[in-house]
């Protein structure tokens, strides 16, 4: 069953009363009308509290809508061609679920597939009110790299996650593309196992980007050649390796960090004795209380180290989850 879009003719206009009846969908279906028509959407300000790009076996927008009473889910999933490599030439459409208070889901009349993914969450974020994806996942390589690429370039997007089983042309493409354009890049597994691919000739690019990586193998000083803003590793690495780091950084790579977390590996050792081995060959000192709680009211203790132009870093390790974690705070 398609949704019924000639319900609206082009011209019609829906008084206010009759728009605040609607359903959500059938407020997207007259909005897709005319721009009279989306201009009636977006002064109904709908909340919006997460809107996501999923490129998985088949292509999702992903909303949640807000009201007084509930939060609504929506699925919209392109089952047709649309960034194929390899087409069926079927005419294909637009399925589109629902899900109230994340309870069972519903499915909806289903849509044309005559709008594209980028048309529809464009239209998405001007009738919303809601110019950034909050999430754009990549789990799937088996869609034309060239055309996704050209079509969301440009495209303002505050997460993208990428898959780490994907091609390791494919992984390493998406992210030179998006790279510049996203405010925290999510890495499953390692795109830089490559000699040929350095780390830096994609990270330095973006200056006020999070980066977050499930695993990395190449020399942990590598993370400092780059502009990251937060760096955040959940992979394991030595104390010997985090001075080697450290060390580093107190010299003057990646100048603009504030914040680094990575996981360590197990250890025997007492705290002061792992303070010891991280900060070995550094100047330190204990970090006052007052400093360490306007980083996070749960933190204690902590050492101070010293790097260029007299910048102060908090180091803290602790235990989350029975694994020793270090964190390292950059004080503007």
């Amino acid at each position: 069953m398609d949704a019924d879009v000639s319900r609206f003719h082009p011209s019609e206009i829906v008084d206010r009363d009759r728009l605040n009846r609607m359903e959500f969908q059938e407020k997207i279906i007259y909005s897709l009308t005319s721009e009279t028509a989306k201009k009636q959407i977006k002064s109904l300000r709908l909340k919006t509290t997460e809107f996501e790009i999923w490129i998985q076996k088949f292509i999702c927008i992903y909303l949640v809508i807000k009201d007084h009473y509930s939060e609504t889910q929506y699925w919209y999933t392109f089952k047709s061609d649309i960034y194929r490599k390899e087409r069926t030439n079927q005419e294909g459409y637009i399925e589109v679920m629902k899900s109230a208070n994340f309870g069972p889901t519903m499915l909806l009349p289903q849509m044309p597939a005559t709008i594209g993914v980028r048309e529809l969450a464009g239209h998405f974020q001007d009738a919303l009110h809601y110019p950034k994806v909050d999430d754009f996942k990549i789990e799937c390589d088996e869609f034309d790299l060239k055309s996704i690429c050209d079509d969301f370039e440009g495209m303002q997007i505050k997460r993208m996650k990428i898959e780490g089983r994907l091609d390791i042309t494919y992984y390493q493409e998406f992210m030179k593309v998006f790279c510049q354009q996203v405010d925290e890049l999510v890495l499953f597994g390692d795109p830089f196992t490559s000699s040929h691919y350095k780390i830096e000739d994609v990270l330095i690019q973006n200056s006020k980007i999070t980066l977050q990586m499930t695993s990395f193998s190449k020399n942990f000083d590598t993370l400092l050649i780059n502009n990251a803003r937060r760096i955040l590793v959940f992979a394991q690495t030595s104390l010997a390796t985090i001075d080697i780091f450290l060390k580093h950084w107190v010299h003057g790579s990646n100048p603009r960090m504030e914040y680094f977390a990575i996981e360590l590996m197990e250890s025997d050792l007492n705290e002061e004795e792992c303070y010891a081995l991280i900060l070995k060959g550094l100047a330190c000192k204990y970090a006052p209380i007052d400093q360490i709680k306007q980083f996070d009211d749960t933190l204690e203790g902590g050492m101070n180290i010293t790097g260029v132009n007299d910048t102060v870093a908090l180091i803290h390790l602790d235990t989350l989850a029975s694994k020793l974690v270090l964190q390292m705070f950059v004080l503007n």
